[in-house]
Order: structure tokens, then sequence, then C-alpha cells
């Protein structure tokens, strides 16, 4: 089966699944989540605090995988002050260690900082400087 036979498979077991629900009484229609939220060991990657003690490339390549710019900005920001949500980095620092990762994370774009903080996952209390903000890890549950 190609991706496109499933991916309609699995929209019409969604319907179908949404349907009982509602003849059950339950409005609540089931969750749809993108990209990998499950890794090879079955531990939904959300439930997992990251390992913010691995050396760089290998954080990098554990967490990364399909994150959005943004999401991948928290993510070495994040591994950057090793979670704290008081320790400043400077922007310069983030895309410095961007640039060692470029073949996995791609180039860089001011607009990831940017979309980090609308997102509420990081803040800037100065120009140039960025922290950590408690709901950061929501990155870390797949969806962009």
């Amino acid at each position: 089966m190609n991706t496109e036979k499933i991916r309609a498979s699995l929209e019409q077991i969604e319907g179908l699944v949404a349907d009982c629900l509602r003849a059950i009484g339950d409005q609540t229609p089931p969750v749809r989540t993108k990209g990998k939220t499950r890794p090879q060991n079955g531990v939904p990657v959300a439930s997992r605090r990251p390992d913010l003690n691995l050396p760089f490339r290998p954080f990098m390549h554990r967490y990364a995988g399909s994150m959005s710019g943004s999401q991948k900005f928290t993510l070495i920001l994040a591994h950057l002050v090793k979670g704290n949500l008081k320790t400043e980095a400077k922007l310069d620092v983030v895309i410095k260690a961007w640039g060692k990762m470029k073949g996995l994370l791609g180039n860089f774009n001011l607009a990831h900082p940017t979309r980090a903080k609308d997102k509420g996952w990081v803040d800037s209390p100065k120009t140039g400087v960025y922290v950590l903000r408690p709901s950061w890890t929501e990155i870390l549950s797949g969806d962009k």
C-alpha cells in the first residue's frame, strides 16, 4: 500500500471512531497527532525529559528529528542552558551551535526565535538574549 492509501484509510477509521463516540454520547473527537510521537521503545516523546547531559551532537540527533525551525531553536537553547529557566543565552551563541548541526537542522532563519517566542516556549528579556519558559517541553510532543 502506498502512503496516500494508508492515509485515506486512517482518515476513514478516524471518521468511524468519531461517529461511534457520538453515538454513545461522547462528543470528544479523537485527537490526531502529527509527526513521530512514539520512539521505538514505545514511550511517548512528550512523557520523557530530554537528556540534557548528552553531548550536543547526539542530543540533536536524538530529539531534533522532524521538528520545525522554532522547535529546533528551542531545543538548542534548552541544551545550552541545560533546561534552566533563569539562564540566559545570546542569540549569536545559539546561531553558532545551529551552524555546527546545519546538515541535520538546515539553514538558520531569524524567524525561528520569533516563532518560538510567539508559541510561548522562549522569552527575550533583552535584545539578542533568550531564556526558556516553563512550556518549552511542549516541543517534544511532536506537534508543530
